[in-house]
């Protein structure tokens, strides 16, 4: 009921999806089965936020343990966010002690730390209350009502022979206080943030260079796509600050104990994805270029030139480079 109405008001929904699954009912007399259907409605709980999704808000907070059907709803949400301590799995440690043997806790099994690495969470924060105060933030972009702009951060741009990063640039930018940055432990060579800009909602992307010099990895790619998707759908024109050598596979684990990830085979597949989601995109896109666009990772920022994902500006510093070199390399 709670999904019908907020699909038939467009309202955004917001759920606390700590639990164990959805609970067996008792048998039916004369049965001989356990009854594990829910009450019959318009939707339900997993058909319900699939309906949602694209055309409301929704939010999942996982401050505990979050197994099967609510692991199901966490990530079915449009945004998710967690807090340590938690874990998210779609079998509990009764199932996994059941089939293997093996006991652990809900943390040790699926912990949401582990998930913010990989890049399963959009907002890891300390605690429940830190979590509702993301949720609202989020949301106060989806209102897109123009909000009193505060002046934006004093950055010195003009600095002989420094680069300048693009963390700096979106901080000369947006509105003071207003930058919230999404996934920011996931790929964080690559920024994906909403902010406001003379008070209206905005989406950046933006290439971290001191981070792996920027480049663009499989996860980086699919962190596009992703944020890309989120922009097109709620309506947030986007920033794109451009600084990256091209893309890469992820390092090789030199060793078990490496923190480095090991290679990580797709690059070829998930680069495509963002060009997929530019292409798809209806909102405005602003790049500006700050430094390297070397081979499609620029185009992966952007949107390719040349078709209807084209950006409505594009804007460049005196000092950029593009594309290779070397004939070798060039694209």
């Amino acid at each position: 009921r709670l999904f019908a109405t907020a699909y038939e008001r467009r309202w955004p929904v917001v759920l606390f999806v700590d639990g164990g699954g959805s609970r067996a009912q008792h048998p039916r007399a004369g049965m001989g089965h356990i009854e594990t259907s829910g009450p019959i409605g318009r939707f339900s709980f997993l058909d319900g936020l699939p309906e949602l999704n694209g055309w409301v808000p929704t939010i999942a907070i996982v401050s505990g343990p979050a197994f099967a059907g609510h692991a199901s709803l966490a990530g079915m949400s449009d945004f998710l966010i967690s807090t340590p301590g938690s874990s998210i799995g779609m079998g509990g440690p009764p199932m996994v002690e059941a089939a293997l043997g093996h006991r652990l806790s809900p943390n040790e099994l699926a912990g949401s730390e582990m998930h913010n690495e990989g890049g399963g969470i959009d907002l890891f924060v300390t605690d429940e209350t830190s979590a509702i105060t993301a949720a609202k933030q989020y949301l106060h972009f989806y209102s897109h009502r123009e909000v009193a702009a505060r002046a934006p951060d004093e950055v010195d741009l003009e600095r002989d022979g420094v680069t300048i990063d693009a963390d700096a640039v979106i901080s000369a930018i947006v509105d003071g206080g207003s930058l919230f940055e999404l996934r920011p432990k996931f790929a964080p060579g690559l920024v994906t943030a909403l902010a406001r800009v003379q008070g209206r909602p905005v989406g950046i992307l933006g290439n971290r260079r001191e981070i792996d010099d920027g480049v663009i990895s499989q996860n980086a790619a699919t962190k596009i796509s992703r944020f890309v998707e989120l922009c097109n759908t709620y309506e947030y024109p986007m920033l794109s600050i451009i600084d990256t050598p091209g893309c890469t596979v992820q390092p090789r684990r030199k060793k078990q104990s490496d923190p480095q990830p090991p290679d990580q085979p797709g690059l070829t597949r998930w680069h495509t994805r963002a060009l997929l989601a530019h292409q798809q995109r209806t909102v405005p896109l602003i790049s500006i270029q700050i430094g390297a666009s070397g081979g499609i990772a620029g185009t992966l920022m952007t949107g390719a030139s040349t078709t209807r994902g084209v950006p409505l500006m594009k804007l460049g510093w005196p000092s950029v480079e593009m594309g290779r070199r070397d004939g070798f390399s060039a694209v």
